[in-house]
């Protein structure tokens, strides 16, 4: 299988709770809101094994960006996010790529830079996982509302559902 932007994006929503959370994540409120991380790409290892896509997930990685940085804004943030994920019976982890240089060098031992924006966390991500030779699939993020951002310059819409469009 040649795995093109398409068939991830397909392969991604083939797992129902992708679809669900990427359908609901415009009523989070919050901007640059992304879904991204393994529940994308354990999708892709999924179908290459004939299991069902949403099997083995541990979690569901919602990014977004405020610039306001407090502890008590991003926790506003995570309270209705479990409002409005509970009846998905997973674990949705959601976090301000706003904070990030807050708690990073405290929990891995060094600096991480301020970000300016969600989809620079997603550019680091996949910089470092091409450089450690992980599938670069690994670092799609799913946007709201209804956007993929793919790569730099690239995005791949996508309606309130699941169905697909591959309009730039």
């Amino acid at each position: 299988m040649t795995l093109t932007v398409d068939t991830l994006l397909e392969l991604a929503m083939a797992n129902p709770i992708n679809a669900q959370i990427t359908a609901r994540l415009p009523d989070l409120g919050v901007q640059q809101c992304m879904l991204t991380a393994g529940c994308l790409f354990q999708a892709v290892w999924n179908h290459q094994a004939n299991l069902p896509a949403d099997q083995g997930v541990k979690d569901y990685d919602v990014f977004y960006f405020d610039e306001d940085v407090s502890y008590e804004a991003e926790d506003a943030v995570i309270r209705r996010a479990q409002a409005l994920f509970q009846d998905l019976g997973v674990n949705v982890e959601v976090k301000n790529q706003a904070r990030v240089h807050l708690w990073y060098g405290q929990r891995f031992g060094r600096p991480y830079p301020q970000l300016h924006s969600a989809r620079a966390r997603c550019m680091r991500l996949m910089a470092w996982r091409m450089w450690s030779r992980v599938s670069c699939a690994s670092t799609i993020c799913i946007r709201s509302p209804g956007c993929f951002c793919t790569r730099p310059g690239v995005i791949r819409r996508v309606g309130r559902g699941s169905r697909l469009s591959s309009r730039a």
